[in-house]
This record gives structure tokens, sequence and C-alpha cells, in this order.
């Protein structure tokens, strides 16, 4: 795979929130987002993120929006990456990315995106629309996953989260909303030249939005790719 694209793609999970793995063929849960009546808006509670990636010292900054249902979160990307530059959904297990100005398409198990070469084991199931809002310690990884809680802000906790010998680190942040912990901010390393960073912008716990976020709007023809 293309590595700018690689870490588009990875950075759209992040902030929900390299390497190679087997095909996940299975379709994300939103065809009821997607089926009859187009023109009615879907519940959703949204994010808005700065984010940033750096690539060999240099950085892409580009703005990230996230719809979250109860099954389903639709992605959007924007910014100096140029208008829509991507749209995606992620679900528990699945991540389904389109880039409209590439004409590519991803669609893979999470856990293959974060199984890189130097990782010994394999990678439990990460659930990031879960990480959204609720706390890591509150979700159980299974063996192999370090989950390192620092409260000097009690106010906005920060969990460390590492893989057994893998080389990567996740960080996450969050605040207290009045429907509870939410996620604030967001970085990633890969442990060699990439690093990924994203911090709320704006929040809202319930909103209305087209059904079209939910649809990639793919255009024939399009290329899949894969780590």
């Amino acid at each position: 795979m293309n590595r700018s694209t690689f870490t588009l793609a990875l950075a759209a999970v992040l902030a929900a929130i390299a390497g190679c793995g087997p095909k996940f063929g299975a379709k994300p849960s939103a065809d009821e987002y997607r089926a009859s009546d187009p023109g009615k808006k879907v519940q959703v509670e949204a994010y808005l993120f700065d984010a940033k990636i750096r690539r060999d010292g240099k950085p892409t900054s580009f703005r990230l929006h996230l719809y979250q249902t109860d099954t389903v979160v639709a992605m959007g990307g924007r910014g100096y990456l140029g208008k829509g530059a991507l749209k995606g959904l992620l679900t528990t297990d699945s991540i389904e990315v389109y880039f409209p100005t590439r004409n590519e398409y991803l669609h893979e198990a999470v856990r293959d995106l974060l199984f890189t070469s130097n990782c010994t084991h394999t990678m439990p199931q990460l659930d990031f629309p879960s990480l959204l809002r609720s706390l890591p310690q509150e979700q159980d990884f299974g063996a192999g996953l370090i989950v390192r809680r620092d409260d000097s802000d009690r106010k906005r906790p920060r969990f460390i989260l590492t893989w057994t010998d893998c080389a990567w680190q996740l960080e996450l942040e969050y605040d207290h909303r009045k429907t509870g912990w939410r996620l604030r901010e967001v970085r990633f390393e890969d442990g060699d030249k990439v690093s990924f960073t994203a911090k709320r912008r704006a929040h809202k716990a319930s909103t209305k939005v087209d059904r079209k976020k939910f649809d990639l709007g793919a255009e024939p023809g399009v290329t899949r790719i894969t780590p």
C-alpha cells in the first residue's frame, strides 16, 4: 500500500482513535442507515478533531469528523489533504475507507492495520468505537496489551497502550462530559518515522446528520488497496 494512504487510514482508525495481514471480507453493519427513507436524518454523537500526521518529519494537518451511532462510526476528513480527502466507516472489528481524489478503497480488519512486521503475537481486537466514549480500563483486551494510566491531571486521565513486542504506542486522553467520559486527545507513534496526533475541537452529544454521511460513494473502477 502507498505509505501516505496507509497512514491516512490508520489515522482515521485512531481518531475514532504499517504492516501486513490477511484480507477481511465482512461488511460493516451500516445497512440500516443506508436502507430506506434516504431523506431522513440519522441520530449521532458527533466529534470534530484537529489532526496532524508527521511522516519523516513533514507535517500534514486536516480536520477529522466522526459521527457515531450504536453500531458504526462514519468518518470524513478534509483540510490540507484536499476537499473530500477521505470518507469511511468504522465498526468494532473493521475499517472501510474511500479516498475520492485517488479513487482508492481500503477494507480491512482493525487488528491487521496495527499488526506490524516487528509484532510476534496476534493482535487483540481493539474496539475503537467504544474507546471514543469509555475509558480503556473498562475494556477487556486480553493478555499482551499493556495499559498504563496517568492521573497527574485527574480531570483529564491519560492512558498509554502498548502491545507485547510491537514498536507502536498509543496515548488516549479523556475528559468528562454530561454523558460520561469522552475521548479528547490521541497520540500515536509507530516506532519508526510516522506519528499521528488529534485534539478534539468540538463535540455534540446528540445531533442529526444526513444518511449520506454513511455512504462512501465509491466511483466505478475503484482500486482496492491492502497492507
